[in-house]
């Protein structure tokens, strides 16, 4: 069990390691209506405070991307959008295997954010069972009920968490700010399918001078 553990640990890793590195690209609003048919109810797998999620399988821009995540936010108006403005440009600075990349974004009606999906789910939904979550997670492709994460699998993804925390705490001289998440809980640290981790949400996030 423990040198399966340990294989799983691996995969992870090299998982993480081969995240290729992006710089964010406008993307035109109509291709993201198109992706998500008109971000239809049966796209979505998430929903907040700020926004809604959905899921798209393929855009043109991005077509080594694959499925993606699109996150619609709800207000659109002038103060959201020089909020959404603040965010990419704090994402764009970001890169780190334990912080959700951003693909692409849109400044369009709707106000929007594209991200890798991560189809291991979220750490809420895999830790408590609920309709909601059994159905977030059949939107990903878990035909059956999620495999139950083993307590080693929940220390690992608490691990890399605060390591993505301390690297976005941490100023990086001529790449980064500090940068306060604000908004850490389980539904905001998505899994892979080999259990790697992603921060995500960073809309309440900002930058601190050190």
């Amino acid at each position: 069990a423990a040198e399966e553990a340990a294989a799983k640990e691996a995969v992870a890793r090299a998982a993480a390691a081969k995240q290729p590195a992006h710089d964010a690209i406008e993307l035109p609003a109509a291709e993201l209506l198109t992706a998500t048919n008109g971000f239809a109810a049966a796209s979505e797998i998430g929903r907040g405070a700020y926004g809604v999620v959905h899921v798209a399988t393929l855009l043109p821009s991005l077509p080594d991307a694959g499925a993606v995540a699109v996150k619609r936010l709800l207000d659109g108006s002038a103060t959201a959008l020089e909020d959404l403005k603040r965010e990419v440009q704090i994402l764009r600075k970001c890169s780190h295997a334990n912080a959700l990349p951003l693909l692409g974004f849109c400044f369009d009606a709707p106000l929007c954010l594209v991200a890798p999906l991560c189809r291991g789910g979220n750490l809420e939904d895999r830790l408590f069972d609920t309709p909601a979550g059994r159905q977030r997670l059949g939107m990903l492709g878990f035909t059956h009920d999620a495999p139950v994460l083993t307590w080693r699998e929940r220390l690992r993804i608490v691990r890399d968490a605060m390591r993505g925390l301390v690297y976005l705490h941490t100023r990086v001289e001529g790449s980064k700010p500090r940068v306060l998440h604000r908004d850490v809980k389980p539904a905001n640290l998505l899994l892979t399918e080999h259990l790697g981790v992603r921060l995500c949400d960073f809309g309440l996030a900002k930058g601190a001078e050190p």
